[in-house]
């Protein structure tokens, strides 16, 4: 029996624009400025900016990551169950961009006088805020991608414009960031300077308020929701907990967050300790961005011919190869370092960019399976397990400092070469999970997503 269309049975529920997909795009390019300055750099100004010891570190992101996990699908069943306006369900939450935007830029602000004690609780308080407005925000702008198209291709193209959105965002902090918040002193070594760090945050949270609002400005919600039925949360939950791609793909995104994460926030020191020049990161992030534009050249026609599955399963284990030959030859060569990170993040980019179309085939899955229409729900708790895995990173880098002998200002060689290694190796065996779950647990491959869209399904 042949393939059907979907947009032959779904009445006005197809047709993106280019509207839609700039909305996506540069709300992905606001919302991405957020995550990389904190996931870059927020543990770099606890520990050389506030001189917090690695315990309080560690407090401050177990913490905020407790309290997410109950915001979170709190956040999911209020958008589910609040009733559309005029432009749909998700628009209204455009009020929280401003909320978060404010709150990222005090979390890098140095207040003088402050005592260990009291930046901690500083720390605490602004980075718990910023969590629930970015959970306001990132929660509806997710759930957007299953109302603005029900067309698989469709929105594996609205995947691609914020892939695109990603790396370009990407560029203002993992790039521009670096080149302004260092200092050069008389024998030519970078220092990080507390006040230009400041500024560049400051600066990259307006520019992410500008083009964050614009998702909730520009698309247009086209695929009706049906109106909530009275379902019990237990059992929406264990419908989810109950079906093996959900459950799958909960645990590759808690990996999959953390895996980056903590490569990154190791690359920071590994810059300025190893390397001896904390500028270089914009090197680095520059030689990323390349791979990541060619990996978003190529991952249309992959993921359409092999199935998102097999391309991300392929580019996962490939990346953490990247991260094992690093560790391996412990190499001080910088070209090197940047050939196997250029190859890592080609390769890892390619889940990058279709993570989103693969939750949105997650959830699609649990509720033609379910018959239950809590998008939002489903979305939250997917948000949930990423943030999970943004906490493993937060803890654990801290933690391996601490472990490793890491004292900001007294960084001896052999902690250099310490953190080099617990990067590589950590980085390799967190990816190396990644590919094998995606390869042999996860069980939407191409045919089953194929038939997920068909309308026999």
């Amino acid at each position: 029996m042949g393939k059907t269309d979907i947009r032959t049975s779904e009445s006005k529920t197809w047709g993106l624009t280019f509207r839609d997909k700039s909305g996506y795009f540069l709300g992905e390019f606001g919302a991405i400025i957020l995550y990389l300055g904190v996931s870059n750099f927020l543990t770099l100004y606890f520990t050389d900016v506030a001189m917090l010891p690695m315990a309080l570190i560690s407090v401050i992101f177990l913490v905020s990551r407790l309290w997410d996990a109950i915001n979170d699908p709190l956040l999911g069943r209020i958008a589910d169950n609040l009733k559309p306006t005029q432009k749909g369900k998700y628009h209204r939450w455009i009020w929280a961009v401003p909320v978060n935007c404010l709150a990222y830029a005090l979390l890098f602000v140095k207040i003088p006088g402050l005592t260990i004690n009291q930046y901690f609780i500083w720390g605490l308080i602004i980075y718990n805020i910023y969590g629930m407005a970015s959970t306001c925000c990132s929660v509806p702008f997710g759930a957007l991608a299953n109302v603005i198209t029900s067309d698989p291709n469709e929105r594996t193209s609205l995947a691609g414009a914020r892939g695109l959105g990603e790396v370009l965002g990407g560029i203002v902090v993992t790039i521009g960031a670096p080149l302004f918040m260092y200092t050069t002193l008389a024998d030519g070594s970078k220092v990080l300077d507390s006040g230009k760090f400041a500024m560049v945050m400051a600066v990259s949270a307006v520019i992410a308020c500008v083009t964050y609002m614009m998702v909730f400005i520009l698309p247009k919600e086209r695929v009706p929701v049906e109106k909530p039925q009275k379902v019990n949360l237990w059992k929406v939950a264990k419908g989810l907990f109950t079906d093996r791609a959900f459950v799958s793909f909960s645990i590759v995104n808690i990996l999959f967050m953390a895996a980056p994460m903590y490569m990154q926030n190791c690359t920071q020191y590994i810059c300025i300790y190893y390397f001896h020049n904390g500028t270089i990161y914009s090197v680095i992030a520059a030689v990323t961005v390349v791979g990541r534009l060619v990996a978003l050249a190529l991952m249309g026609k992959l993921a359409k011919k092999f199935g998102k599955k097999a391309v991300t399963a392929t580019g996962i284990l490939m990346c953490a190869a990247c991260y094992f030959i690093m560790y391996f030859i412990h190499t001080h060569s910088l070209p090197v370092f940047l050939a196997l990170a250029f190859l890592a993040m080609l390769c890892e980019s390619f889940l990058i960019y279709l993570v989103w179309a693969m939750i949105t085939d997650v959830i699609e899955n649990y509720v033609k399976k379910s018959g239950f229409q809590e998008i939002s729900t489903a979305y939250a708790l997917v948000m949930f397990f990423r943030k999970i895995g943004t906490t493993v990173a937060g803890v654990a880098v801290p933690a391996v400092l601490g472990m490793i002998g890491y004292v900001a200002g007294n960084v001896t060689p052999e902690v250099a070469d310490r953190i080099y290694s617990a990067g590589a190796l950590g980085s390799g065996i967190m990816y190396l999970l990644v590919g094998l779950i995606l390869a042999f647990v996860y069980p939407l491959g191409k045919a089953q997503v194929e038939k997920l869209y068909s309308k026999q399904s």
